[in-house]
């Protein structure tokens, strides 16, 4: 995306409401043991993803298509949104490493809990970013 929507809150709200359903989705599949891990880890990343981009989005910050949590973080003006380095680097390597057999070694449901956790927060501290900009 190097183009920004017109609304740029609303566009904002749309990416969030696309990691909500990613990150609720991911927290189902991480809690059914019948179901695989790394598939919660992976939609985990993608949840964070796009809740960092939707505060880029917000902020009126084009970006280019990129999935390392780091680098979008690194866009942000400090001081925007609190984020853990460990959160981001938990779930750094589900973005195309867990995407293909042999990159990653599968995940345990613990590590599947520990991501969405992780996603959880990041995105909730995004919530309240892009609220507060609301105000």
């Amino acid at each position: 995306m190097n183009e920004l929507p017109e609304t740029n809150a609303a566009e904002a709200q749309r990416w969030l409401g696309q990691a909500d359903e990613e990150l609720r989705t991911a927290n189902r599949i991480a809690s059914d043991a019948e179901l695989p891990a790394r598939i919660a880890c992976f939609l985990a990343h993608l949840a964070v993803e796009k809740s960092l981009k939707a505060c880029l989005i917000n902020l009126g910050m084009a970006f280019t298509k990129v999935h390392d949590l780091g680098d979008l973080r690194a866009l942000l003006p400090t001081g925007v949104v609190d984020i853990a380095d460990e959160d981001l680097e938990l779930l750094n390597p589900w973005a195309i490493e867990g995407r293909y057999p042999g990159d990653v070694m599968d995940a345990t449901r613990q590590e599947a809990q520990a991501c969405v956790q992780a996603a959880q927060r990041v995105t909730s501290s995004v919530q309240a970013a892009l609220k507060s900009s609301d105000e």
